[in-house]
């Protein structure tokens, strides 16, 4: 293994001490292995955080469904990992073996020896008269090989006391991934044929070939650790068939994300995303939507502890985006809002500028043919905060549109007033003149972010969205202007209770006089896929919510976007927790409740997309969908801009 390779072992253990020292899981061991303290971001220990309990999950779950307590485990690849000094409280019989490279082994051996906590719990230690690094006791043992070499492999593991005809339980934690692709298949059918009993659990990266795969699978080639296994193994079913060839009667594959949902309580859930100000759900999911764990056993007790994935939607067709490669407008998290005649200003967000990364200042006018024009303000406004993400920018009419919401970072909520923007478009720049409109009175809603909101008789409707504790709001403000120029809020109930749920993340759209809402996480922090039309011009001033019910499946979705075109509903992009059937395009007609259910194909570009943090604005002429931004700061793969653009052509489709 490559030198580079190995440095991923001192960079993950890092980071999972960091994890550990957040509060987020128990490891006792781990803070022998690392020489410094590093505070790693929330969206990494979460990361780090399904890691560990995936596996700890998995580990446990064998050894309890196993008719032996005694059993033995096999490390591949165990770098520092200090699972079995978590395991001995528990299960004190358990034969332990890690094998990795000899740099690697040798580190650990030392740090081991010189730990009184460590090397005061292993017994009859015998570290001698071996050709090879070592450490062998009773119950754990590490030894350095190359897993390439089996024969080799054998012998040391007969040396070292591993009975063969003994339940065991290989593993491999992000490591054979490494290995040539021929020479890891050679392993895994050694592994079967050798060990009469054995189960393998392999956790990996799978799922290359979409937005977020391109990205992770361009991240490990760059450090030049690339990923050898995933270009002839992409999907689950290819994993799983893999295991299946090579002898194993019984094969499942998970992804991280379906096993995540499945051992959390509801209740941890909540604990967990509550333990740090946290706001990158996409690239959380899509991570987790990256990462499977393999489970190849002939126990069919333990296979029974994984869930197994369930298919939304079967099928979709491929529509081919297209890319207004003359504008260059890399943010995320802005506010789109239409102005003038067929034009759109570009708001806030995160976005990248003059090769620095950062909270966009930059307001961009976009006409008729892609034409950008230069968009200034008099003077600066201390009431509005316009370098800010997930606010919404709301037309009121076509000279006049209202900022409200949004933060400059999880922990600061801004905008908490709305503001009211009068827009002046000329042949060559563009003036905004913000207003300090005071409010009528001390009734408003809590200041959020990742809400919704339309215009609707010239009034703001304001509906959910989170706050810096994630509190997920479920209510309706309607906001007008009195005749003396000032904001007035008005909360709005629902008739006979019902209604949406509470969410954040989701879409709203209006047409015919009606509001649809859509998708979302709920409180629960799930995506979903309901959909909802609203009625509010009622003498009992309350909303009548109805829940649309298509015929067929809807995907589940959130940081979408969505339109309103001759009685049909357009679902653009989003994310969810599903690693087969992420969001794209779906277009539903409401008179008949149909829906189609579209591949937004972008392999005519030579950028990566991810259709997700985006805005999009719908061309009534052509009937098309313009596509601005979108992307995400992707775990530790890098932050993702789309570059440019995108065009959908919907006119044949709707």
């Amino acid at each position: 293994m490559e030198p580079l390779v190995q440095g991923t072992n001192e960079s993950s253990t890092l980071s999972k001490y960091s994890m550990v020292q957040r509060g987020y899981f128990e490891d006792g061991a781990i803070k022998h292995f690392v020489k410094k303290d590093a505070r790693r971001s929330p969206l990494v220990h979460l990361c780090y955080f399904a890691r560990a309990l995936v596996m700890d999950y998995a580990i446990k779950s064998f050894i309890q469904t196993s008719p032996k307590k005694k059993v033995q485990i096999l490390s591949l690849g165990a770098g520092f990992d200090t699972t079995y000094f978590r395991l001995l409280p528990m299960f004190p019989d358990i034969v332990y073996f890690e094998v990795d490279l000899k740099e690697v082994v040798d580190n650990k051996i030392k740090i081991i020896e010189r730990s009184l906590e460590l090397s005061s719990v292993l017994v009859d230690v015998n570290d001698g008269g071996f050709e090879y690094s070592c450490f062998k006791s009773k119950h754990y043992n590490i030894f350095t090989h190359d897993l390439c070499d089996t024969e080799g492999l054998d012998h040391k593991l007969t040396q070292l006391g591993f009975e063969f005809d003994q339940p065991s339980l290989v593993f491999s934690e992000c490591a054979i991934t490494y290995i040539e692709e021929e020479r890891s298949t050679a392993l895994l059918e050694w592994i079967k044929s050798r060990i009469k009993t054995v189960t393998l659990l392999n956790y990996e990266q799978f799922n290359p070939h979409d937005g977020f795969g391109k990205i992770m699978v361009g991240h490990f080639n760059k450090i030049r650790s690339p990923l050898r296994s995933l270009m002839k193994y992409t999907s689950m079913e290819e994993q799983r068939k893999r295991y299946s060839s090579a002898g194993w009667e019984l094969s499942r594959v998970c992804s991280v994300m379906d096993l995540f949902q499945h051992i959390l309580k509801p209740e941890d859930t909540a604990k967990t995303f509550r333990m740090e100000p946290f706001d990158e759900w996409e690239e959380f999911h899509l991570t987790c939507c990256h990462y499977s764990l393999s489970i190849a056993t002939a126990n069919v007790q333990f296979l029974k502890s994984f869930p197994a994935h369930q298919h939304e939607i079967a099928c979709r067709k491929s529509l081919v985006l297209q890319t207004i490669e003359k504008l260059t407008m890399e943010r995320y998290g802005h506010s789109l809002v239409e102005v003038g005649n067929r034009g759109a200003l570009i708001i806030g967000g995160f976005g990248s500028s003059s090769g620095h990364h950062g909270r966009s200042k930059e307001i961009t006018y976009v006409g008729v043919n892609s034409k950008t024009v230069h968009t200034r303000m008099p003077s600066q406004a201390s009431f509005i905060t316009w370098d800010c993400l997930y606010a919404t920018s709301t037309a009121i009419n076509k000279e006049e549109f209202i900022i409200f919401g949004g933060r400059t970072s999880p922990t600061k909520e801004v905008n908490v007033d709305p503001v009211l923007v009068k827009v002046q478009i000329g042949d060559t720049n563009v003036v905004l003149f913000p207003m300090d409109i005071p409010l009528a009175s001390e009734k408003r809603p809590s200041p959020r972010w990742r809400h919704a909101a339309v215009s609707h008789h010239q009034s703001l409707v304001v509906y959910g969205g989170r706050n810096k504790e994630l509190e997920v709001f479920g209510d309706v403000w309607e906001l007008k202007m009195n005749e003396d120029m000032s904001w007035e809020w008005t909360q709005r109930l629902f008739l006979d209770g019902r209604g949406p749920c509470a969410r954040f993340a989701h879409a709203m759209a209006t047409g015919d006089g009606l509001i649809y809402l859509s998708g979302g996480l709920d409180e629960q922090l799930n995506p979903l896929n309901d959909i909802w039309e609203l009625k509010i011009n009622l003498p009992e001033d309350k909303l009548v919510w109805r829940n649309i019910i298509p015929q067929g499946p809807m995907p589940f979705l959130y940081s979408h976007t969505m339109h309103y075109h001759q009685r049909q509903l357009i679902f653009v992009g989003g994310v969810n927790t599903s690693p087969t059937d992420q969001p794209s395009l779906t277009i539903l007609n409401i008179d008949n409740m149909q829906a189609k259910h579209y591949y937004l194909d972008a392999t005519a570009s030579d950028t990566i997309v991810m259709i997700h943090n985006h805005t999009s604005f719908l061309n009534d002429d052509d009937s098309t969908i313009s596509c601005y931004g979108g992307g995400g700061n992707c775990f530790s793969f890098g932050t993702h801009f789309n570059k440019h653009p995108l065009k959908i052509p919907i006119m044949a489709h709707v």
